[in-house]
C-alpha cells in the first residue's frame, strides 16, 4: 500500500500485482490481505515450484505473455526475502519484447 501512496496512487489505481509466489496460496493471500480482486495476481508456483530470485522475473514474464499486463498498464511489483525484507515497486508497463 506504501508503494502505491508514494506513486500518488491508490490500490484501484494499480492494473496488476506481481508478487513473489514461494508457495502454492501466497499470491491468494496477498489478495486477501490487500482486498484486491485475485484476477489481479497470478502464480507460476504449480507450473515452476519455488525458483527461489528467479520468482518475480518468471511471474512478470507469465503476466505479460499471457495479456494479463498490456502496454500502458499500472504495475506493483512485491517482493520479500529473508529476515523480514520487503520490497516493492509500482510502474507503467511498456511495449517490452519478451525473449
Amino acid at each position: 500500500e506504501e508503494a502505491a501512496e508514494r506513486a500518488k496512487l491508490t490500490l484501484e489505481d494499480v492494473d496488476f500485482f506481481v508478487v513473489n509466489t514461494p508457495s502454492a496460496f501466497f499470491s491468494a493471500f496477498v489478495a486477501r490481505a490487500l482486498g484486491i480482486d485475485p484476477e489481479r495476481t497470478l502464480t507460476t508456483y504449480p507450473r515452476y515450484a519455488n525458483v527461489g530470485s528467479a520468482l518475480m522475473p518468471v511471474n512478470l514474464r507469465e503476466a505479460a505473455e499471457t495479456g494479463r499486463i498490456q502496454p500502458g498498464d499500472v504495475v506493483l511489483l512485491y517482493g520479500f526475502g529473508g529476515v523480514g525484507a520487503a520490497s516493492a515497486v509500482v510502474m507503467r508497463w511498456g511495449d517490452v519484447a519478451i525473449g
